[in-house]
Formats: C-alpha cells, structure tokens, sequence
C-alpha cells in the first residue's frame, strides 16, 4: 500500500468574496410603510452579506492556517466562521479535516457525523469520513463510507482508491484490483491507483500486468520510489535480476532513506552471486534501520555463503533478540551451527524453527535430528 491517503486531504479551497454591500437607502426613501417593509428586508439582506464577508475573512485565514500547519489555529478560525455564518458548510467539513491532521480520528469522526445528519447527501462528508475510519484502522466503517461516497457519486476516483486499499488490506486482491481500474477509469493520471493495482497485481501472480502498472505510474511521476521498488521485485521474481538492480538503484537514489529497498538490492546481489556487493547493501539498510530483522536475517545468511560462520550467528541472534518468532532465523541460525560442528544447537535452533511452520525447519529436524 502506498503513502497516497496521507497527500490527498480532501479540503475546501479559498474563498474569496466580491459580493457588494446593497445600498438601495436613497431609492425607497420615503415611500410610505410599503417602503420600509422592503427597507427592512434589504437591510436584513446587507447584514447578511455582511456577515458572510466576515465568515469568509474567518474561514480564509484559517486554510491559510491550515496550509502553514497550524491546525489548532485553523479550527479555531473555522469555529469564528461559523459563529458569524452558521449555514458555512465547508467551514464544518474543514474542522473535521483538520482534526484529522492531528490524528484526533474520534474528533474529527465527530465532527463530520455531526455534518451528516443535516446534510445526508453531501459527498464530501462521507469521504472524509471514511479517510478518518480508515486512519484509525475501523476498515469496515471507512468501506461502508466510501461505498456511500460513490453511491452519491459513481465517479469518485479517490472513494474507489481507498477501497481498493481496504480490499487489499484484507487480501481481497481481486475486488482491490476492481476498485483500483474504476479509480483509474475516472482518473485516468492517477499514478497512486496504477502503483497500487500493480500491487494486487503481483498479489494475484500476474507479474507482467504489474510490472506495466508500475511502469505506468512511473510514467505519470517519476519520482515515486515505491514504484521503482515494486517493479523491481517483480523483475526480481521472474529472474531478471539486471533489471531488478536498476529499479532498486533507482529507488535508493530518490529516496536515500529507503531501507526496504536497500536490502532489496542486496537480495538481488545474492541471487547474482555478488556476495560482498549484498552485504554492503544490507549495511545501508541496517545503518537506517538497526532493527531491521529481514536485513540482519539476510546479511547473516550471506556471511554464512561467506564461511562467515560466528559472525553470521552474530546477525541471527540480534533477529532473534528483536523479533524471538522469527522462524528463518533459527532455521538460518542453525544451519551456521551445524556448518560449525554445533549440531546440539542446530537442532534447537531447527526445531523452534519446525514450531514456527518453517518448512525446511521441520524437515531438517526430522532428517538429521529426530533419530
């Protein structure tokens, strides 16, 4: 999944008033009863533009608050908008959007139930909503939302997305490949839905329809990194490892922080052989990420290539230390045992590795252990 829903607040933009006041005091002067009747009306009608001048100078400082990131000013300019011009709908929309910002889900969630029970067919709120569940990880309230969002309107390319993730989330990878197409179908540049329908994709084992998805998101913005990542485990997958170091160096290169994808590229130097190439590259992930227990696994297992054995247990027990169900781990840790003669310990570490549902876990123990 990528990082899409935490750019893509929806958010009502600037508003700028130009209405005039009405003055029309002159023409109905003295005109009898009649006159002020309709005087008093076209007073009403300037206090009421004039209050909604003043909203509007209330809620445009608070996005201007909300694009600087001063979110609990921006609340507090909305809340004046509202006092000044209570029917201010994007003003309550706004509120629940910002207290989303704060990753204050139940306050936000609030704010936009309250918005729905007077407009039950705003679009808007639904969505919004339905992001705020999704953040807080309620995915079965943020469907229900997002399929409201599209009953409301059957072109909502972002109500599609985030079902398409829900979908995934829970390995519907087929449904999550549905929803993403119709996210594509009425946004047809949305280069997060390619990526992503990429991902269900190489879920469903359809690797050459991924690696086009990502191409195409690559295409649309070539600075997403998770792309060049993805498609370079699909090229890893079938075997085109030249092309999965491209894509991985790639990725490393936007994104100098990117861990995944620097043990990534030190898996792909494994596979080629380069053993002293992967190590160096498992560094960089482990020097990002010291707690990264899939680079130490796999640094340790290269070293063991290396007859690098005590340094390689060295890398396991740290996997072990930080993650004590880890099962490769073990079965890796007991390999370098027994390449040392430790074979009580390998057969521990092998059969931890069998109670974890590691295969080659339970067959080494069985085989070379069990008798």
């Amino acid at each position: 999944m990528s990082n899409y829903f935490k750019q893509h607040i929806r958010f009502s933009r600037l508003v700028v008033c130009v209405f005039p006041l009405l003055s029309f005091g002159e023409l109905l002067f003295a005109q009898g009863k009649q006159s002020e009747e309709v005087q008093d009306s076209i007073s009403a009608y300037n206090t009421n533009f004039a209050k909604k001048i003043e909203a509007d100078k209330m809620y445009n400082t608070g996005v201007e608050d909300f694009g600087a990131k001063k979110y609990h000013e921006a609340i507090r300019n909305f809340k004046r908008a509202i006092e000044i011009y209570p029917d201010y709908k994007n003003a309550y929309l706004n509120i629940g959007t910002a207290y989303m910002e704060l990753k204050d889900y139940e306050k936000s969630i609030s704010e936009f139930n309250q918005f729905i029970i007077s407009n039950p067919n705003f679009v808007s709120a639904y969505y919004n909503r339905g992001k705020a569940y999704f953040l807080s990880a309620n995915y079965n309230l943020a469907y229900l939302d997002f399929e409201k969002a599209i009953t409301l309107d059957s072109t909502h390319s972002n109500a599609y997305y985030y079902s398409g993730l829900i979908d995934f989330l829970n390995e519907n990878y087929q449904s999550s490949k549905e929803n993403y197409t119709l996210a594509i179908k009425y946004q047809p540049n949305f280069a997060y839905a390619f990526n992503d329908r990429g991902s269900a994709n190489r879920k469903l084992g359809e690797l050459e329809n991924a690696i086009s998805d990502y191409s195409k998101s690559l295409e649309l913005d070539s600075t997403l990194a998770f792309s060049f990542n993805n498609r370079g485990s699909c090229h890893k997958q079938l075997t085109n490892l030249d092309k999965a170091i491209t894509d991985y160096s790639q990725a490393v290169q936007l994104d100098p922080n990117y861990y995944i994808a620097y043990n990534n590229l030190g898996s792909a130097f494994y596979e080629q052989g380069n053993y002293q190439e992967a190590i160096a590259e498992f560094d960089r992930a482990l020097k990002i990420k010291p707690d990264y227990t899939y680079a130490l696994n796999n640094r340790g297992y290269t070293k063991v290539k290396l007859a690098l054995h005590l340094k390689a247990i060295k890398d396991f027990d740290k996997a072990i230390a930080l993650d004590s169900n880890y099962g490769y781990a073990y079965l890796n840790r007991g390999i370098a045992k027994e390449l040392i003669r430790d074979h009580t310990g390998a057969c521990i570490d092998w059969e931890k590795a069998k109670e974890l549902g590691v295969k080659n876990g339970k067959i080494f123990f069985e085989q070379d252990c069990n008798k």
